[in-house]
């Protein structure tokens, strides 16, 4: 009887932080979408695909954790199963999700070079995004410098030249943001693999 009441407790406190990682992700994932939007057809495909798969993971986690939490308490052996399934899909999701937005860090870069090229190429006139991105950035051309006697203009002082190219500012951006979502789904796969683990011990204990 004390042992099943040690399992229930480490299954509840489990599912407490469960749920606190489902929420943390998905509001994360909310809050990088959003904040990447403003940039409008510079906001890289493959950053805003990585940030869709830790809302979604994030969502199925604070989901089912609520049934574990049922599972818990009603001492439902068949959903127990089902949400202790559920769990290592979503930590292995978690962990795909993490190596996705680390290796998209390069191409994501290089993208946001190509777009800026054709932003900036002779003869082209400046978007609404392009805009938004050197008022919100302080940039001006992909690497900054020269731009063939064409200045960047600024809702705060027409024609004002910047100093920075859009490249480094933009694309660090973006870099940073896939890296915060590597980083914390790494982080959080291995905490679930280690409590899986160590839950796996108690329970055979």
């Amino acid at each position: 009887m004390e042992q099943k009441t040690m399992q229930m407790i480490y299954f509840l406190l489990f599912n407490i932080v469960y749920l606190a990682l489902g929420f943390t992700m998905f509001g994360y994932g909310i809050f990088s979408v959003q904040s990447m939007q403003q940039y409008g057809s510079f906001s890289q495909n493959s950053f805003i695909a990585g940030a869709c798969i830790f809302i979604a993971v994030g969502a199925l986690k604070v989901v089912f954790s609520l049934i574990g939490f049922v599972a818990t308490f009603k001492h439902k052996k068949p959903l127990m199963a089902v949400y202790v399934s559920v769990v290592v899909f979503l930590m292995f999701m978690t962990f795909i999700a993490a190596i996705y937005a680390f290796q998209a860090r390069v191409p994501a870069w290089r993208a946001t070079e190509t777009r800026l090229q054709a932003a900036y190429a002779p003869g082209t006139n400046e978007t609404a995004d392009l805009l938004a991105v050197q008022n919100n950035l302080d940039c001006c051309g992909v690497m900054g410098g020269d731009l063939n006697g064409r200045m960047c203009t600024s809702t705060r002082s027409i024609d004002l030249v910047y100093g920075q190219g859009c490249l480094q500012q933009l694309g660090l951006l973006f870099v940073e943001e896939l890296y915060s979502i590597g980083a914390i789904g790494m982080a959080f796969g291995v905490f679930e693999a280690t409590s899986i683990l160590v839950a796996m011990q108690h329970v055979q204990g």
